[in-house]
């Protein structure tokens, strides 16, 4: 809930609002950033490992959303989680 309220007063001072019928909360935080992290090619284990989830569970995909696209802050916060080959 404390999480949710301070959400909701970031967005309010920045002047974002959800499209009609969403509302954003804690959990819009953490599908935003499993679906930025997937687009960058992070993993699903590492998702798993940072989000807090069971890798065997496969509660993450009900969080991931395949359709987000790549962005360049996507790739800022989730980058360093890409593996590189060696």
């Amino acid at each position: 809930r404390v999480i949710d309220d301070m959400l909701q007063r970031m967005l309010q001072r920045l002047g974002v609002t959800p499209p009609t019928g969403y509302k954003y909360t804690s959990h819009s935080l953490r599908k935003g950033a499993a679906s930025g992290a997937y687009a960058e090619g992070v993993t699903d284990f590492r998702i798993c490992h940072y989000g807090g989830w069971s890798a065997k569970a496969g509660t993450v995909y009900l969080y991931i959303d395949p359709s987000f696209p790549p962005s360049v802050g996507g790739h800022y916060f989730f980058n360093w989680l890409v593996r590189t080959p060696q």
